[in-house]
């Protein structure tokens, strides 16, 4: 379209090493630090104020991890679009795909389904599980879905799938998220999804 308007298009241009060094070197000096601090308001994107998106940036920052989103495809993609123009990178996510069944008879299968192709096709070393709008309103008990998932043999034995509940009518991205991938990684008993008195957890700020 723009080579049809006789419009110029502007390329896309890397950073080059000397611009990433001294930027590197100019955010640990004092300038930068009196300058951050300095600042009076914060502008929000009302946007970007949703809970299950700070939970896929969470289980980004775990290796080989692959984000599930149990709620619609539309949801799904709505986070990776978002994070896919933040960082210029792909955001990989699946979802379980929730329709009009799911929200009148919840989304176990939808869910046991996604955990089952998620794992034959993706081959991840961790699923982290985060819920969207419509299981949240309707009520699904994800930690039970998980745990008859592993009844089921939807995922391997002792194949990690932390989970948190992010309804996004509550809460924003900085919510601090209990992902639970801390108690999971920390105990292997843990893993089987039942709860027990371990209180440690990670927690992220969310979108940064």
């Amino acid at each position: 379209m723009s080579n049809e308007l006789g419009l110029k298009v502007k390329p896309v241009t890397g950073i080059s090493p000397e611009d990433e060094t001294r930027v590197a070197a100019w955010i640990n000096t004092e300038d930068y630090k009196l300058k951050n601090f300095a600042r009076q308001a914060l502008v929000v994107n009302p946007a970007h104020a949703c809970q299950p998106l700070g939970a896929e940036l969470c289980a980004h920052g775990f290796a080989e991890t692959l984000p599930l989103v149990h709620g619609s495809q539309g949801c799904a993609s709505y986070y990776r679009s978002t994070l896919n123009r933040h960082f210029r990178e792909p955001a990989p996510a699946v979802s379980s795909a929730m329709s009009e069944d799911g929200a009148v008879f919840g989304g176990q299968n939808n869910l046991h389904e996604a955990l089952e192709n998620a794992v034959a096709l993706y081959k991840p070393k961790m699923i982290a599980v985060f819920t969207s709008c419509m299981p949240e309103i309707i009520g699904d008990d994800v930690s039970a879905f998980i745990k008859n998932a592993r009844q089921k043999g939807c995922v391997p034995p002792g194949f990690l799938v932390p989970h948190a509940n992010t309804p996004s009518f509550t809460g924003s991205t900085r919510t601090r998220l209990r992902f639970h991938a801390g108690r999971h990684l920390a105990d292997p008993d843990r893993r089987q999804g039942h709860r027990g008195a371990l209180h440690r957890q990670a927690e992220f700020p969310g979108w940064l």
